[in-house]
């Protein structure tokens, strides 16, 4: 078995979480988390895949605590091309040339990966992700995202950013089973208790034929080997479907392809799991409603064939050639890109109170790369954004980069373990952009070089 690439978790205070596989006996591999390097989480040995039941259940057992430190802190956004209709009270001049950078980039390029193909499928799964319900959509009671199984994946045979479902679909041969699949975004949400949890990965395909013949196939492979026991289940409201129900871990896998896609719905109730009961209705009812809902946000989606993908524009809107790139060394976790309101809050943990926070300024685009760009209604919505948006207890004021007086850096000083402690915020135009990391020149560096970028874009 291939041993599986470090991931490392980077997000606005968020805990720096890797997951560090080492070897262990035979082709088993050792999990462990290990928090912004002060603290080891070990877990154990398995073998097969790190996505197994398994593997999950001790994930699950770590959630509680990861889940409390997947906070939200204040967001960014600055200006693009054009005009602002909205006028902002005047900065104070920069002098471009004496900003230190460091060796970012400090001026538009144009984006251009080495391998487009492979981005054009993640962005297209990106652009799904703008169209799928949040899970809080689906069942009111979902007011929390998992943002750790929420993103953009493609096959596992790609290496990286896999579906949640491969935690209960046996992954091995997924190719063939497969065929004609492209890629697929999947969003996660649970109980703010400890209560169920559902995550709904939907897949695209080039044909419709495609699509029905992978929803036999992987259902008929059933669950990963670590269930001891599954049975056939039924979904009252979508008789096409196929599902399965897994008792000893209360958990229910269903499979229902809808045109082109086909949506992966994996519900579970850890507290039934605890109180040792077990309700299989009241999952089959959760995965239905899911199907349901899931099925009328995405039926405009007309996915673009893979002969195509070389041609796709991947900068349509030109804001990944005005945003930093990120670095090599940064998490991959979630691959850059650009979401529309809505799919950006797919990966936040609080999306109801994000969502009110973008609507009160305008927030129609969010670039996540180096770090993020919001581009709000107008300039002076990025600076009432920038006015209001930033306070925090946890947070103290930190020095602002040398030669950008009109940036604000902040410290964090909280309870939560292994918070990025940095950040810095700027606005030009209708952007306001963020930057976060363990050091402070650095952070410096990169808030400098995306405000030089936006500064630069004529």
């Amino acid at each position: 078995m291939a041993e599986p690439t470090p991931i490392t978790i980077d997000s606005p205070r968020l805990l720096t979480t890797r997951w560090s596989p080492s070897r262990c006996a035979g082709d088993a591999v050792h999990y462990g988390a290990r928090l912004s390097g002060r603290r080891r989480w070990t877990g154990s040995c398995w073998s097969g895949t790190g996505t197994s039941i398994a593997w999950r259940q001790f994930v699950g057992a770590l959630r509680g605590s990861l889940t409390a430190l997947l906070m939200a802190v204040a967001l960014a956004a600055t200006t693009s091309c054009g005009s602002d209709s909205g006028a902002a009270a005047a900065e104070p001049p920069v002098d471009l040339g004496k900003l230190d950078v460091g060796s970012f980039r400090s001026a538009p390029e144009d984006y251009a990966p080495p391998q487009p193909v492979f981005v054009a499928r993640v962005f297209q799964a990106e652009r799904l992700g703008d169209l799928m319900p949040l899970p809080s959509e689906i069942d009111a009671g979902l007011k929390l995202n998992d943002s750790t199984d929420v993103h953009a994946f493609l096959a596992p045979s790609d290496g990286g950013h896999n579906s949640p479902m491969f935690g209960w679909v046996k992954p091995d041969g997924f190719d063939d089973l497969a065929k004609g699949f492209i890629a697929g975004f999947a969003t996660t949400g649970e109980t703010e208790e400890v209560g169920y949890r559902l995550s709904v990965s939907a897949l695209m395909f080039e044909t419709d034929v495609q699509a029905r013949a992978a929803q036999a196939a992987l259902a008929q492979r059933g669950p990963d080997a670590g269930a001891s026991s599954f049975a056939q289940a039924r979904s009252p409201s979508h008789p096409d479907a196929n599902a399965y129900w897994i008792p000893d871990v209360q958990a229910l896998v269903s499979f229902y392809a809808t045109g082109k896609l086909v949506l992966v719905t994996t519900v579970q109730d850890q507290e039934n799991v605890t109180l040792k009961v077990s309700d299989q209705g009241l999952l089959e009812s959760l995965a239905d409603k899911a199907i349901t809902v899931t099925s009328e946000k995405v039926k405009s989606f007309e996915p673009t064939p893979a002969a195509k993908l070389a041609g796709t524009p991947l900068d349509p809107d030109g804001l990944l050639r005005i945003s930093l790139r990120r670095p090599k060394g940064d998490s991959f976790m979630n691959m850059p890109g650009v979401y529309g309101a809505h799919g950006y809050l797919q990966l936040r943990e609080d999306p109801d109170k994000t969502g009110r926070t973008f609507e009160r300024y305008g927030v129609d685009r969010v670039v996540s790369d180096a770090g993020l760009l919001l581009r709000t209604r107008d300039a002076k919505s990025a600076k009432e954004y920038f006015d209001n948006e930033l306070s925090d207890k946890h947070l103290v004021t930190a020095d602002s980069p040398p030669g950008l007086p009109n940036a604000r850096c902040q410290k964090y000083h909280g309870p939560e373990y292994g918070a990025i402690p940095y950040y810095c915020t700027v606005t030009f135009g209708r952007y306001v952009a963020q930057m976060w990391g363990e050091q402070l020149p650095e952070v410096h560096q990169r808030i400098s070089a995306q405000y030089a970028i936006l500064a630069r874009n004529k």
